[in-house]
């Protein structure tokens, strides 16, 4: 079944409600630092730092990017001198906005934010977007897949 163009699972969660599963390809077009810190340091941002980011979202199906069908912006913090990190994010979507706060993965790994609410077909979302870099080190782009269970 497809839901504005995503591909979206059918199977049933435990309260009877189908989950959901979107899959974007992500790719940032801004990048910026916060609470003082140059990206283009080479050290990592010190607590208070961090970096807030900007991009468009495609289609995603395997490995082939499909047409733009949204938006993400988001800021991600330093909260500790060991590699602690707070995200919060939109990502915007035609048929509502998916609101994401949690911690993310400040050694570039796959990273799950939880997914705390939104707008428009998303009102009262919970779940999770798992979001992979893919492209090398330095790639502006992410595929992302968020699970919603509500």
């Amino acid at each position: 079944m497809t839901l504005g163009g995503f591909a979206i699972g059918e199977a049933r969660a435990a309260g009877g409600t189908p989950p959901r599963t979107i899959s974007l390809l992500e790719v940032d077009s801004s990048l910026t630092g916060t609470g003082g810190y140059d990206i283009s340091a080479t050290a990592g941002p010190a607590p208070g730092e961090g970096v807030t980011f900007a991009g468009t979202l495609y289609r995603w199906v395997g490995a082939r990017r499909g047409a733009a069908v949204g938006h993400v912006q988001a800021v991600c913090t330093v909260t500790s001198r060991g590699g602690g990190v707070i995200c919060e994010g939109l990502v915007s979507l035609p048929s509502g906005t998916i609101a994401l706060l949690g911690p993310a993965n400040p050694r570039g790994g796959p990273t799950d934010i939880p997914v705390v609410g939104g707008s428009g077909a998303y009102v009262g979302a919970q779940g999770y977007m798992r979001s992979v870099a893919i492209g090398g080190k330095n790639s502006t782009e992410s595929a992302d897949t968020i699970h919603l269970t509500s």
